[in-house]
């Protein structure tokens, strides 16, 4: 992929930029609030099609660094939402690289073609299945489109540039700066209301509209913060010696602490526990064999979790301690006992409907007849229209069946098989501990699948499908080194 598509100077772009920024501004302070929202966006779209045509690969850096800063409006005309530039950026990313791929700038076979493109097209492939047969037809094809349009452009797009494995590294750090004030501004308002759990909900809105998205993308990039805090060779550096990766790290950590997200906590251990894991070189099949038998002891000791869990009395303070130690509380802690009641309505949607689902996206709209009235709580409603199933994979199994789930459990799967190849065979120790740090930081959203889904929320699934990219591209590469030293070519990577 050329970084050029022509040869416009970089002061004509910024003057050009700086214009179009001027003149949003005027348009929003004149039109708002008797017009939409949209209407001052329009120049800024303007001069992203100009950024686009003539520095695509700077294009896509920059929509990167503006995912984490992006705002959601709710209605920006018409009944519509949408996250703002971040999504109009992404629509143009989409355009920019069908026209390559049409153009052959953008070459899909191999991408397509790897284990875990494979395990993508197959997932999609249910996914239109289980549109033809939804409920609600319209939100099936929406969820079509977004996740269809999340792969093209993180997946395809990033993973042909991924190809040259330093811009990988580029990619998390344009996201890390770009979170950076984010996190900053949530630590600073949290902070005025005496660091307390109560407040935690908003610390980070209007950029992330609830605390558990926020610990959730937290937990993703801090084992990638952490391995460029450690790695000085491989970390960004503004003056002399001093490396602010360490510094970014730090702020990673105190702004996941303070989310007072407890499945975001507990993904440190599940850092710890996989990055031992890797380190020990476990082969992939008796980690398979693990997670079996993991789940084959909690499905057959289930009584006895539930028997514990009942005796939790701990409820969520406003202080670390008393919030982790409510994890397991189904008695008094609301917000566990919704989820209950949330997983319980996807497991009777999935036993109505086994092997299709209601179809994408739909479980909002159909949980509501499926509750038990003694298991709904006083946060519960009969209309079902506060949220989702609360768990990535309960989720799939009510909307696309049990295909569907086999599909996205295979998809997660093959990923960590994918890394745990790179990180045993890669000959650079620096490709090595990349291929870990994303996979470190995929596995804490794969734990989160048990609690909550965010696939459709632009942070999280730009990272996720960012992160498979990277992968996919790590695999293409070291099988290219191997084949070129097996052909007795040397080559430098």
């Amino acid at each position: 992929m050329s970084p050029h598509a022509g040869d416009t100077r970089p002061w004509v772009i910024w003057l050009a930029g700086l214009a179009w920024l001027i003149l949003s501004i005027l348009l929003y302070l004149l039109s708002y609030p008797t017009s939409p929202i949209i209407l001052p966006l329009i120049p800024l779209g303007l001069l992203g099609v100009l950024v686009a045509v003539r520095y695509f690969e700077g294009f896509l850096f920059a929509m990167v660094f503006l995912v984490p800063l992006s705002m959601t409006f709710s209605d920006v005309g018409g009944g519509f939402g949408v996250s703002l530039p971040g999504e109009m950026l992404l629509l143009l990313a989409a355009v920019g690289i069908v026209a390559m791929i049409l153009r052959g700038q953008i070459e899909l076979q191999p991408l397509l073609t790897h284990p875990i493109g494979i395990m993508i097209l197959l997932r999609m492939a249910w996914i239109v299945v289980t549109m033809l047969n939804s409920t609600h037809h319209q939100i099936s094809l929406k969820l079509l489109i977004a996740h269809s349009t999340y792969t093209l452009v993180y997946y395809i797009g990033f993973g042909s540039l991924f190809q040259q494995p330093g811009r990988i590294i580029t990619f998390f750090k344009t996201h890390l700066w770009g979170l950076l004030p984010v996190m900053i501004y949530a630590i600073i308002n949290l902070s005025r209301y005496g660091l307390a759990r109560s407040f935690s909900p908003v610390m980070a809105d209007p950029f992330y509209d609830d605390h558990t998205v926020f610990g959730a993308c937290l937990a993703m990039v801090l084992p990638m913060a952490g391995w460029l805090a450690l790695r000085d060779r491989m970390a960004w550096r503004l003056t002399g010696n001093f490396n602010w990766a360490w510094i970014i790290c730090i702020v990673v950590i105190v702004a996941l602490l303070l989310s007072f997200s407890r499945a975001a906590w507990m993904c440190i251990g599940v850092i710890g526990g996989m990055y031992v894991l890797l380190r020990l070189r476990i082969p992939f099949r008796l980690f398979l064999f693990a997670i079996l038998l993991v789940m084959g002891g909690a499905w057959l000791g289930r009584d006895a979790i539930v028997y514990n869990m009942q005796q939790n009395e701990n409820v969520s303070g406003d202080d670390v301690f008393s919030t982790a130690a409510s994890v397991t509380n189904v008695n008094s802690d609301d917000s566990n006992k919704e989820r209950l009641n949330r997983w319980a309505s996807a497991i009777r949607m999935f036993e109505a409907r086994p092997w299709m689902g209601f179809g994408p996206g739909t479980y909002e709209r159909e949980y509501g007849d499926f509750q038990s009235v003694f298991e709904m709580t006083r946060i519960s409603t009969w209309e079902g229209d506060r949220g989702d199933a609360h768990s990535e994979y309960l989720g799939v199994l009510a909307e696309q069946g049990i295909p569907g789930l086999f599909c996205l459990a295979g998809l997660f799967l093959m990923s960590i098989r994918v890394a745990m190849r790179v990180a045993y065979r890669n000959a650079d120790p620096k490709l090595r501990g990349l291929a870990m740090a994303i996979v470190l930081g995929l596995c804490t959203y794969y734990f989160h699948g048990f609690v909550n889904d965010f696939l459709d929320i632009d942070k999280a699934a730009a990272l996720f499908w960012g992160m498979l990219g990277g992968l996919a591209a790590l695999d293409l590469n070291s099988q290219n080194s191997r084949n070129l030293q097996d052909s007795g070519v040397v080559s430098a990577v």
